[in-house]
Parts: structure tokens; C-alpha cells; sequence
């Protein structure tokens, strides 16, 4: 049986925004715990990251790598707050978002037009 990498990627953008919508949903039917909310967040981020890194070809390099990457850390880090959030820890979402801001607003070399494959 053949298995296109394309086709699972596809499914798993649409079954991680689908699972953020429903977190999204229940942290707002029960505000009492925030957790579910960051967690859906968290989700959106990462389907939208991983939406950004299918098609890797038709987007520019810019968008397809860079951005795709930022949504990606910044998936983990709402997460991350999201754990503290449920553990009844102080979340620092500034402190969550960092490695994603601090990759999408420094120019690194990996990430110069001449190091992407044409």
C-alpha cells in the first residue's frame, strides 16, 4: 500500500485544526479552566505551520521555511503555557512565544535566498 506524503500532511492540518476548533470550544464553554484555550491555540499554530509547510514548491521559501518554523515554536511554546496554565503555574505567553518571534525577526544565514534549493 502506497502512502502519499502529501495526502497525510494534508489529513493532519485538517485533524489539528479540527482538535483546536474543539479545544477552543470547550475552554470557552468552561472558563474556569484556560488551559483547553491555549491548547487550541496551540493547534491552529501548528496546522497553520505545517499548512505552510506542504507546499514547499509553490510558496516562497520565505513563507514555505521561515514563517512555517516561527508557527511551529510558537505551537510549542502555547503549549508549553498551556501546561503550566493546567499545573495552576503562573504562564508567561511572552516567555512561550520567544523562540518563534526571535527566529521570524533575526536574519539567519540558513535562511538566505542563495541557501534554498531553486
Amino acid at each position: 500500500m502506497h502512502l502519499d506524503v502529501g495526502t497525510l500532511s494534508v489529513v493532519t492540518v485538517f485533524v489539528m485544526a479540527l482538535l483546536g476548533a474543539l479545544l477552543l470550544f470547550a475552554g470557552v464553554q468552561n472558563r474556569s479552566i484556560r488551559a483547553p484555550l491555549w491548547w487550541g491555540a496551540a493547534q491552529l499554530a501548528g496546522a497553520g505551520g505545517l499548512a505552510l509547510t506542504t507546499p514547499i514548491g509553490v510558496l516562497p521559501a520565505y513563507v514555505s521555511v521561515d514563517i512555517a518554523n516561527a508557527l511551529v515554536l510558537l505551537a510549542y511554546g502555547l503549549t508549553w503555557a498551556g501546561a503550566r496554565d493546567f499545573d495552576s503555574r503562573s504562564s508567561r505567553p511572552w516567555f512561550g512565544c520567544l523562540p518563534a518571534e526571535f527566529l521570524y525577526s533575526r536574519p539567519m544565514p540558513t535562511c538566505a535566498p542563495w541557501s534554498y534549493p531553486p
